[in-house]
């Protein structure tokens, strides 16, 4: 399921600033002993940073995200599918001289697990969260993304591991734009079969 909702309340140190996105996590587990091929679908997105006001302030930075998957099929006409996908928050927007926020950084570590005797696939996403803009001043950074994802091949398996790092903060009326995130998807397997 989906998770993660952010706010812009700002704060007492400067009330211009963005409040800062809520962080989320998905977690879907599941087993079938039965034939056909069973799904285990987990989708996390961080909650968007706060807009921002006025020269000084900042938007609100967007949330993490966190998500895991895992199913197993035990009969041996059954298949199995875990797909995990997590998504960071955008930063908040910047008004009037404001600052963009950050958004949101993605890192999934092994965050699916697939089991079958015939088939099994288990594929993870990461998607770092888009720099909030700015206008007339600094837009926020680009989340960065990662996905790394060591398992084992036991016969008609698939896998995949993938990263895609946010948006750069667009600017106008003369402010500072800034480059997309960093993405790093990574994948180790050993083959049984």
């Amino acid at each position: 399921g989906d998770a993660g909702v952010g706010a812009g309340a700002g704060n007492a140190a400067n009330p211009g600033d963005g409040g800062a996105g809520g962080d989320a996590t998905a977690l879907a587990m599941g087993s079938n002993d039965g034939n056909g091929t069973s799904f285990a679908t987990a989708v996390a997105t961080g909650g968007a940073g706060g807009r921002a006001t006025g020269i000084g302030s900042v938007g609100g930075y967007g949330g993490s995200a966190d998500a895991r998957a895992s199913m197993a099929a035990m009969s041996s006409s059954g298949g199995s599918s875990a797909h995990a996908v997590a998504t960071g928050g955008a930063g908040g927007d910047g008004l009037a001289g404001a600052y963009g926020g950050d958004g949101g950084v993605v890192n999934l570590a092994n965050a699916v697990a697939a089991q079958s005797p015939p088939f099994a696939r288990a594929t993870q996403e990461a998607f770092g969260g888009r720099g909030g803009s700015s206008a007339g001043g600094v837009a926020g950074v680009a989340g960065d993304a990662r996905s790394a994802l060591t398992t084992t091949l036991t016969g008609f398996d698939e896998v995949a591991s993938n990263a895609t790092g946010g948006q750069g903060g667009s600017a106008t009326d003369g402010g500072e734009a800034r480059d997309g995130g960093y993405a790093d998807g990574s994948l180790h397997v050993a083959g049984t079969g």
